[in-house]
């Protein structure tokens, strides 16, 4: 298998991982020094390392008693990198809806995430997720 498929098929097994509330799964797949960057300005925004991204990931997943589903669409790989499209659809604790539209870029070293990055729209973000509430 291919550096590219390989690189691929991890993704989808990291979307899969989020689908199931897997935060150690998700943790467990970044390589040692690892980051995954939030972008934007939200109060979820912010760099994590590996060892912060399974309570990282957890504590967002429990925000959605009935789960947050998460749709793997198109995938663009090259070198090191794969560039992926995802939609997420759930129901906030709060009774709000949450669907995003995310595009996100991973690299990789040996089958493993070295750096993780994720475009959303934030302003959705801080209504739903943030409950209004903006950094200072």
């Amino acid at each position: 298998m291919s550096e590219l498929a390989r690189n691929k098929q991890a993704v989808a097994r990291y979307i899969d991982a989020a689908n199931h509330g897997d935060g150690r799964a998700i943790a467990d797949m970044y390589a040692p020094g690892g980051i995954h960057i939030v972008t934007g300005n939200t109060l979820i925004s912010g760099t994590y390392t590996k060892e912060q991204m399974c309570d990282v990931a957890g504590q967002i997943l429990q925000a959605f008693p009935a789960g947050l589903t998460f749709r793997l669409g198109s995938m663009v790989a090259e070198g090191d990198k794969v560039f992926f499209e995802v939609e997420s659809q759930g129901t906030h604790h709060s009774g709000l809806d949450y669907n995003n539209f995310y595009m996100w870029a991973m690299q990789f070293r040996d089958g493993m995430v070295v750096k993780s990055k994720e475009y959303f729209d934030t302003e959705h973000t801080t209504a739903v997720l943030c409950g209004g509430q903006r950094k200072p």
